[in-house]
């Protein structure tokens, strides 16, 4: 209708002159992607933990004052869009402020912390596995024994279920050789007692993780053991300058993300068709081959020092064959059993979106498999069309988005259709896309990615469309607020670059595509 031509397009010429300067921030972005390990938000759970256990040589008042900043109205710590995400976060930063609480100064936080904890202690009497951080079941255990420890106003009784899923997890672990690399190693702090030095990778970090290596400086100082920390107190630092503000102890979940930077930013390119846009070619290609280098017979790490994962690898291989380049099916087989897909060896219970980038990789290995893996993806659907949040983010439209990629090419599906019905219901009246109503820029970019793709088949999706373009064009530059932390680690968190890539992917492939 005229009235909606008129809201779609109405600035078709601004939209060309943004062209070249989306274009240098992409060449740029691309460049950097992987740059000095990557780029995170900061983790309040992670901060508490280096400030407790291997406190920085400048002091702990510039961390502990950020994580003052950070306390909600509510008493609590961690994105409210999350809530049983954020008892962790809480309880760490209680304790921290509790051990140098030595003139009573954070009384009150502490106190408004224990209260949110009460608060909020009935949601554990029931719980879904894809509502929870990573190593919660490990982590959030221990750290209520260490408050009941102190003496702080707490019961392990709430946490009953969950440390019962605990306790199968550790004695999971109990059997396995644990080495640098790998999952256990990663959430070391929540059981490990004995600091052995092979736990230390190349970084002298354990398992990429700034809590775990912090707790192994602090077993090591207590045991009195001759072993250096000074090479493990260099990583704290190193992880603490990928968050870019520069505050001694404020640290992101885990350092490095290299690879997992590479994968998914040049996935984002690629889901958006501009591996091949000429102006980005000599940057694309010279991260391409970085990448293709660092792919092992066992699939792509999220850093070299790690163990590979099925999602690193997915978005990789997607990479490579658009770039013409071979892999063998091998590689993606690994990642496969009777059910579908696991990330990570061992793994209680199994990732959507990895499945769904795995189906959307064997198209370009094993294109006659697809149709089996696609019906794996149906069974994840829910009755309302969408797929909900899993384990590695929280948002159900960056689970839905990427489910609607892997099911390409079949538009006349009863489950897609469904599924765009669901983002197009969720469209938010400012035209953009984000849980609870509030826009973001990346998750509007993800659901317009997904609307691109079978617009074509489905024109009745262009209105939508151009009014994700015209808001994220009015939102680009701002900045992203807390609750748009939506990656889930051991606490939520925000990769800059990977979620620029998509926006600015998604942005470009609107104005490209008029």
């Amino acid at each position: 209708s005229p009235t909606q031509s008129q809201f779609i397009f109405p600035e078709i010429q601004q939209a060309q002159a943004l062209l070249p300067d989306l274009l240098d921030e992409l060449y740029v972005l691309v460049n950097h992607l992987g740059l000095d390990g990557g780029c995170l938000t900061p983790s309040v759970y992670d901060t508490a933990q280096v400030l407790r256990f291997a406190p920085p040589k400048e002091g702990v008042e510039p961390g502990l004052a950020w994580l003052l900043n950070h306390q909600q109205a509510d008493g609590g710590w961690g994105n409210p869009v999350a809530p049983l995400m954020r008892d962790v976060p809480t309880l760490a930063a209680v304790l921290a402020l509790h051990q140098y609480n030595l003139s009573g100064t954070y009384g009150p936080a502490i106190e408004a912390g224990l209260e949110f904890l009460k608060q909020a202690s009935s949601q554990w009497q029931d719980f879904s596995v894809d509502e929870l951080l990573v190593g919660v079941e490990l982590i959030l255990p221990k750290l209520v024994e260490e408050a009941v420890q102190n003496k702080l106003d707490i019961s392990f009784q709430p946490y009953g279920k969950l440390n019962q899923f605990g306790m199968q997890k550790r004695k999971v672990i109990q059997h396995l050789k644990v080495v640098h690399g790998t999952p256990a190693a990663f959430s070391w702090e929540a059981w490990g007692e004995h600091p052995d030095r092979f736990l230390l990778d190349a970084y002298h970090s354990v398992g990429s993780s700034t809590s775990a290596t912090a707790a192994w400086i602090a077993k090591v100082r207590a045991y009195q053991l001759p072993s250096d920390v000074t090479q493990a107190q260099h990583y704290l630092h190193q992880a603490s300058q990928a968050t870019r503000l520069n505050i001694p102890g404020v640290v992101p979940f885990a350092w490095p993300i290299d690879r997992f930077e590479q994968s998914f930013g040049l996935y984002a390119l690629a889901t958006g068709g501009l591996l091949a846009h000429a102006a980005l070619e000599e940057v694309l290609n010279q991260q391409i081959q970085t990448l293709y280098g660092a792919l092992t017979p066992y699939g792509m790490p999220f850093t070299d020092t790690f163990i590979p994962d099925l999602d690193d690898t997915a978005a990789a291989i997607i990479v490579f064959r658009m770039a013409g380049l071979p892999v063998s099916p091998e590689v993606l087989r690994l990642f496969q059993n009777e059910e579908g897909y696991f990330t990570y060896p061992g793994e209680f219970h199994a990732s959507t979106s990895a499945h769904a980038r795995a189906v959307q990789a064997l198209k370009y290995l094993e294109e006659e498999k697809v149709a089996k893996g696609q019906q794996v993806l149906l069974s994840f659907q829910q009755e309302d069309g969408a797929w909900p949040g899993d384990k590695w983010h929280k948002s159900w439209l960056y689970t839905t988005s990427h489910m609607l990629y892997a099911l390409l090419p079949a538009p006349d599906m009863p489950a897609v259709d469904k599924g765009l019905t669901k983002l197009l219901d969720g469209q938010n009246d400012d035209g953009g896309w984000g849980l609870n109503h509030t826009s973001s820029t990346a998750e509007t970019a993800y659901v317009m990615l997904a609307l691109n793709e079978y617009q074509k088949q489905k024109p009745e999706l262009e209105f939508a469309y151009r009014r994700g373009q015209t808001w994220l064009m009015e939102n680009f530059h701002r900045e992203p607020a807390p609750t748009e932390s939506l990656w889930i680690g051991k606490e939520l968190f925000k990769p800059y670059r990977i979620d620029r890539a998509f926006e600015l992917t998604a942005l470009l492939q609107a104005i490209l595509n008029p």
